[in-house]
């Protein structure tokens, strides 16, 4: 069973700067075919994640000002396998730190152009175990772009943006660096209706033996409907590319999925979903690893 708590507050320091804060823990299981899960898994392995963040914006004039720092804490339970035997997954517990700046200038009412830059470190607890090597997995990296956004009062909002990432790692492992674009937009078509598109591409870990990490590039669209005042429809339509650096891996995911959230109380909500999975795979094990996956998600929620 998954569950989460969070929290967080805002602290108006004055008319112009604003503080935020909040955190929260997650208790989640991996999705079925996770790809760094153990191969001879008899079920999902479970994991805890512990998240914090900090966030202050300060407006001066034309110009906006945003600081974040976040921290996220992952611990990985055993998997039990096939053979009967658990199986150690400590080489993927980590806690990751990132934090960065973003300072816009509004050039047009409601349009504003941006440059963000961020740094992390991704600090692995042990090293990962790998034909009686013991490989470094811990990177530090950072993310440059520049962008534009708008705010066509509140009917039409979002941003794009284009720039550089990196990560760089230990001897073990070569660094990994590209071209990185991406953005949200989200169109209320009317009082009931919402559309959203985004796409990203970003580096992922992974503890795949002989690739250092992932570069996913990912896009989809997604709507909600208010059919009733407590009754909301979502549809959502997601590709995903996975490219495993210095390796000839490379994974494709097809994700579709319908859902409807039932407002019970002002506390109180029960979701249900249906949620279609094509993977592909191109590589060595291809066949092995391409698969079709049916989700169906039935839940209740609390908020106070």
């Amino acid at each position: 069973m998954d569950y989460f708590f969070a929290t967080d507050g805002r602290l108006d320091i004055t008319r112009d700067s604003a503080l935020f804060a909040g955190g929260g823990y997650a208790r989640e299981h991996e999705e079925p075919g996770e790809p760094d899960a153990p191969t001879d898994a008899k079920r999902p392995t479970e994991y805890d994640v512990f998240n914090g963040f900090l966030r202050h914006v300060q407006t001066f004039g034309r110009f906006r000002g945003v600081g974040d720092a976040t921290v996220v804490r992952l611990n990985y339970d055993k998997t039990a396998t096939f053979t009967g035997d658990d199986a150690s997954t400590a080489a993927r517990d980590r806690t990751v730190f990132a934090g960065g700046y973003q300072l816009g200038y509004e050039f047009l009412p409601q349009y504003e152009a941006f440059v963000r830059a961020e740094g992390n470190r991704r600090d692995y607890d042990d090293r990962q175990e790998v034909g009686g090597e013991r490989l470094e997995r811990t990177s530090d990296g950072f993310t440059a772009v520049t962008g534009v956004a708008l705010d066509l009062g509140g009917v039409v909002f979002g941003d794009v943006y284009a720039g550089y990432l990196a990560q760089y790692f230990s001897g073990d492992f070569n660094d990994v660096s590209g071209f990185t674009a991406g953005g949200t937009m989200t169109w209320n078509v009317t009082t009931l209706t919402t559309l959203n598109a985004r796409a990203a591409r970003t580096i992922q870990d992974t503890t795949q033996a002989g690739s250092p990490a992932i570069l996913r590039t990912s896009g989809g669209l997604s709507a909600d409907h208010e059919l009733l005042r407590n009754l909301i429809l979502t549809a959502a339509v997601t590709v995903t590319n996975d490219n495993y650096e210095d390796s000839n891996r490379e994974d494709y995911y097809y994700v579709s999925g319908v859902g409807a959230r039932y407002l019970m109380n002002r506390n109180f909500y029960g979701t249900l979903g249906y949620q279609l999975v094509r993977r592909t795979t191109n590589g060595s094990d291809s066949t092995a690893n391409s698969f079709w996956q049916n989700l169906v998600r039935v839940g209740i929620e609390a908020q106070l």
